[in-house]
This record gives C-alpha cells, sequence and structure tokens, in this order.
C-alpha cells in the first residue's frame, strides 16, 4: 500500500511578479525556484517527489483567459455544461453548474479576485495539459522529479465555507485508492479512496491564503505519491454523472419532478409479488381527492380491497356478467370469449387492488329541467375521471405502478351487490397496483399539434 510520509511541510512560494498574457509563468516560478523557498534543514527550492501547487489565477492569467466583466453572464454561459443550481428565485443568485471539465462549482469558476477592475478571469482550457506543460518545463529547468498541482476554490455541498481543490494534475497519485487493504484492526476497507490531490490542493492553501499574493506553495513529503508518468490528471477526480446521487439542486430537483409526475405515469400489467405498503395507497388516495369537483363537494370514494376472498367473489361475479355480454350481445364463440375475457385477469394478478366510486346521493343539485340535471351530472362524472388520475399519478410518484382497468363500470350493480353498496355509488374502474416487474420504457413528449387550438 502507497502512503506519503508521516510528516509534511509546506511552503510559499515568494517573489512572484504580477502574471499577465505575456508572462512565461514557466520561466517566473523556475527562476524563484533557485532561491526558495528556504526550508527548516536548510535546503532550498524543490527535489525530488517535491510537489509545486500553483493557484489556477496565475496559469489562466498567463494563458490569456482574462476578459471584461460586462459579459459575464455570456461568459458564464459559454463555460457551462448545464446548470446544476440556479440561484435565487428571481434569477438573481450565483449559478452551481457543471463545467465543460465536468467540474461542479459556482459560476464555472469566474471570478475577479486578485483581477484588475472590471476584468474576470476563466479557468484554464485544458488545466491538466496546463499541469503537464508545467511538470515537463520545471523537470528541465530544475533537474528534479517533481509534480504539479493546479487549484481553485470550491463552494462544498452540507457545509460552510470554501476549500481549494485540484483542478490539474501531473505526476501525483490523484486519487489513492485503498479498497481490498486492511486497517489496523484488520477490517477490510470497501471504498476508501483518499483524494489525495484535492488535500495536497487544501495544504497549499493554508500557507498561500486569499490575499497574499502568494499563488505557488510546494509540499514535501509526499515522494511515495509522485509518480514518473504524468497519470489521469485531476480528471481522475471527477465522478461520473451517472454515479452522481446529485447532479441537481434541491429546487431543480423539486421543479423536475413536478414537470415529470403526469407523463411519468404510464400503465403497468405486470407486477414483482414485493408487499405494497398500505400507507401509500393511504398516501395516494389523499393526493387523489384534491381534484377538483363542482360545488366545494368531495363525491370520490376509494376502496382498498384488501380482502382476498371478496376480492376473488367480485371478480368471478364480473367475469360471469361479461361472459353473459359477450355471449348474448355480441354472439362471440367461446373460443373469443375465452381470450377477451384473458384481459382482466390483471386485476387478479396484482398485489392490491383499488376501486374508485363517485358518491352522487347527496352531492348534485337537483334542477327542475333535464338538461341542467345532465350538466351537473357530466360535470361529477368529470371530477371522478380527475380524482382516478390523481390517484394514478399519486401512485407513481411513491414508485408504484398501476393500471386503470374498466371493467366495474359495465357490472355497476353487481359490484353494488356483491360488496354490499348504496344504490348511488357509481363505479370508476379498479386500479391495479403493485411495484412493476419491469421498468416502463421512455415516451417521448407527444406534439400538441391539433389537440391544441389557439383562437
Amino acid at each position: 500500500m502507497t502512503e506519503p510520509s508521516a510528516a509534511l511541510q509546506v511552503a510559499a512560494l515568494p517573489g512572484l511578479p504580477e502574471i499577465a498574457a505575456d508572462s512565461d509563468l514557466l520561466a517566473e516560478i523556475g527562476e524563484r525556484l533557485h532561491d526558495g523557498p528556504v526550508w527548516p534543514d536548510g535546503s532550498i527550492g524543490c527535489r525530488d517527489g517535491d510537489v509545486l501547487v500553483v493557484a489556477s489565477k496565475i496559469v489562466a492569467k498567463a494563458e490569456g483567459r482574462t476578459r471584461h466583466a460586462m459579459g459575464r453572464e455570456e461568459l458564464l454561459d459559454s463555460q457551462t455544461a448545464e446548470t446544476v443550481a440556479g440561484g435565487g428565485t428571481d434569477g438573481a443568485g450565483v449559478r452551481i453548474v457543471r463545467t465543460h471539465h465536468g467540474f461542479v462549482m459556482a459560476a464555472a469558476g469566474i471570478d475577479n479576485s486578485n483581477t484588475p477592475n472590471g476584468n474576470v478571469l476563466l479557468l484554464p482550457e485544458d488545466p491538466d495539459a496546463s499541469a503537464r506543460h508545467l511538470r515537463a518545463g520545471l523537470q528541465r529547468l530544475l533537474g528534479v522529479e517533481v509534480a504539479v498541482v493546479i487549484t481553485d476554490t470550491f463552494g462544498r455541498p452540507w457545509r460552510l465555507g470554501q476549500t481549494d481543490q485540484a483542478i490539474g494534475v501531473a505526476g501525483l497519485k490523484a486519487l489513492l485508492d485503498l479498497a481490498g487493504q486492511r486497517d489496523s484492526h484488520g477490517n477490510e476497507l470497501m471504498v476508501s479512496a483518499p483524494a489525495i490531490a484535492d488535500e495536497v490542493a487544501g495544504a497549499a492553501e493554508l500557507v498561500c491564503g486569499k490575499t497574499s499574493g502568494l499563488p505557488v506553495a510546494v509540499v514535501r513529503g509526499l515522494g511515495p505519491l509522485v509518480t514518473t508518468t504524468d497519470g489521469p490528471g485531476a480528471a481522475a477526480l471527477v465522478r461520473p454523472k451517472h454515479e452522481d446521487l446529485f447532479t441537481m439542486g434541491t429546487r431543480e430537483a423539486f421543479d423536475a419532478g413536478r414537470r415529470a409526475a403526469v407523463s411519468g405515469r404510464r400503465t403497468i400489467r405486470f407486477f414483482t409479488d414485493r408487499p405494497v405498503p398500505a400507507e401509500l395507497i393511504a398516501e395516494s388516495v389523499s393526493d387523489a381527492i384534491t381534484a377538483p369537483s363542482p360545488h366545494h363537494t368531495t363525491p370520490w370514494r376509494f376502496i382498498h380491497l384488501r380482502d382476498r376472498n371478496r376480492r376473488q367473489a367480485l371478480l368471478d361475479a364480473m367475469l360471469a356478467d361479461w361472459i353473459a355480454d359477450l355471449a348474448t350481445l355480441d354472439s362471440y364463440s367461446d373460443e373469443n370469449i375465452a381470450k377477451r375475457v384473458q384481459r382482466g385477469d390483471i386485476l387478479r394478478r396484482a398485489p392490491e387492488l383499488v376501486l374508485p366510486f363517485l358518491a352522487l346521493a347527496d352531492a348534485c343539485h337537483d334542477y327542475p329541467d333535464e338538461r341542467r340535471n345532465g350538466c351537473e351530472r357530466d360535470l361529477f362524472l368529470m371530477s371522478g375521471g380527475a380524482a382516478v388520475q390523481n390517484l394514478l399519478v399519486a401512485l407513481s410518484a411513491r414508485g408504484l405502478g398501476s393500471a386503470w382497468i374498466s371493467s366495474t363500470v359495465f357490472a355497476a350493480e353487481t359490484v353494488r351487490d356483491v360488496l354490499g353498496l348504496p344504490d348511488g355509488w357509481q363505479p370508476y374502474g379498479g386500479v391495479a397496483v403493485g411495484y412493476p416487474r419491469d421498468q416502463a420504457p421512455q415516451r417521448p413528449p407527444r406534439e400538441v399539434g391539433d389537440h391544441l387550438i389557439v383562437m
């Protein structure tokens, strides 16, 4: 197991001038390393195994990454691969973005500190390439094998304050994978992977500060982690997006969830055997009864039919009605009837069954004419559909699959008789509920087309 020594020394490199686009950064750093830093043992400059830590600002200045601050928003857009969190609700807050490098940071690292008034600095175009260039040049100038870490300041989720992290690395094991090693008690390490380059960046920040004009430091004592090759760089520290559990901010996640709630509902016909907690169905019904309805009424009723014997009795009775209709009214053959009634098996297979109803007896206003009475009934029927849709969306939002099956609508009297319900309860189908066996394929957005008429 490769580990650093038990002691580190960190020293800032004094004497660097203001760096600009016409500066030879390599020459400026190399010249100062002939005279400093001075170490406690009396040695001067760098030796094999040292790590040179360089603030990204002077790298960016030398690479001509200074821009006028007037176009800051346009600059931010140009440096953004995607927005992770969008600042305040009025758009005036700081944007947390994923840069083209893969870094997640405030304002894509664009900064005006330690920069002439009216200007801002972008991050280096390719910090790993910049680190490799500096390393090769310093090794040529100084004749020693060193590593280079380029740093920038990051905020941190869950914690206040900022700290420097590595954005460019050459010649250092940026990430030390200790998985499979054992600790002093013999326990196997499962996921331990110290971010060595980030820790080096933080150590250098302690001696360089933010206002002292010391953008370069040397860290001594990490020789075992310095490599002969440049290595993968800081790119090794960037978590792949598909592994990231926090790909967006809290508000953005809520917004995305709201937008996806309706289209995310799919008809699920096959379920696992995983038990469905009754409280999830109760919560979904609570959401369902927020549907709009006439006259501020709440005419919806939902039966969670958990009794398997009663479910069997109900489905058998409805099946008998269905077969009778197909045989006598539709003149189906026995073979065609057998094929048709298989569609109702989903209500038998589903782990849970919810039956929506509309209780009309005391809800509708009674008008003296049939036209308005018919309109009144239509209004309540539409509110029943809204409640069912609410239920399906609410189940989906809780990770449950559902399928709305219309069968109870065609056997209203049978349903009321078997379950002992009042005559005024109008069935609204049956909803099969369970955890999906398979993930439903993505459904592309539907074109509005003729469905939306603008007048």
